[in-house]
């Protein structure tokens, strides 16, 4: 259950972390790459301050009762585009217990308390991403091969993809939200990549929402109000 921190470019170890009593499942940086979390089959998910070199914090959530959970992945993820701000993202699902609802939990990360969660009854999950802008979370189940995206925000579901796979997905990973890449995205807000043991590739488009520039939404307000003006007018009103 070590977490070893290494330099870049040069590999040289900069931190050993020894608290985890079992095997690391996942870890990340964030995005300013002052802190790491990770998660281990112990149950435990911790946070790191790579400045100061030792645990900054540890997860805790309430399951509900006579269920236990275990952590599957986690991710760092900025607030609108920021890398000071940012939040943490956890999927976790219940141990010996098919029937629970798997859960996907939005950290606070000055307290280290979940801000928002969202439940996926009937489901294992499998796989967690967060965009570059830290406007969108994905997940992915080891069953049914359903993907699903959320505004990070507030968790709601912008898109939902069942049999996406055949069978349980493996990875997921945002293509980068710069201007530069809209063409790799089809000039969607997002597009998300996902893989899975079924060797199939699959990318799910967030459609971009229909804007209109302030120069028009000007003229269609001042054409409304010459409109009922001229309408009043004829009306005798």
């Amino acid at each position: 259950g070590n977490v070893r921190i290494w330099s870049f470019p040069d590999l040289s170890k900069v931190h050993e972390f020894t608290t985890h009593d079992k095997e690391i499942d996942d870890i990340d940086f964030s995005p300013d790459s002052l802190k790491a979390a990770s998660i281990s089959k112990d149950r435990r998910g911790l946070g790191w301050d790579l400045k100061k070199g030792k645990k900054h914090a540890e997860l805790g959530w309430e399951p509900p009762t006579n269920i236990k959970y275990m952590f599957k992945r986690i991710k760092f993820g900025c607030v609108e585009g920021d890398i000071k701000r940012n939040k943490v993202y956890t999927i976790s699902n219940p141990i010996g217990n098919s029937k629970a609802s798997a859960y996907l939990h939005k950290w606070n990360t000055q307290s280290y308390t979940v801000e928002k969660h969202v439940t996926s009854p009937g489901l294992t999950l499998s796989a967690l991403a967060v965009s570059d802008n830290g406007n969108f979370v994905a997940t992915g189940s080891m069953s049914e091969g359903i993907v699903e995206i959320y505004a990070a925000f507030n968790l709601s579901l912008l898109k939902r993809v069942k049999n996406a796979h055949t069978t349980f997905i493996t990875g997921l990973e945002f293509l980068p939200t710069t201007d530069e890449s809209a063409p790799s995205r089809g000039f969607s807000d997002a597009s998300l990549v996902s893989i899975s043991v079924d060797h199939q590739v699959c990318i799910h488009h967030v459609p971009s929402l229909t804007t209109i520039s302030s120069f028009w939404a000007i003229l269609l307000i001042v054409f409304v109000l010459v409109g009922t003006f001229i309408l009043s007018s004829y009306l005798g009103l």
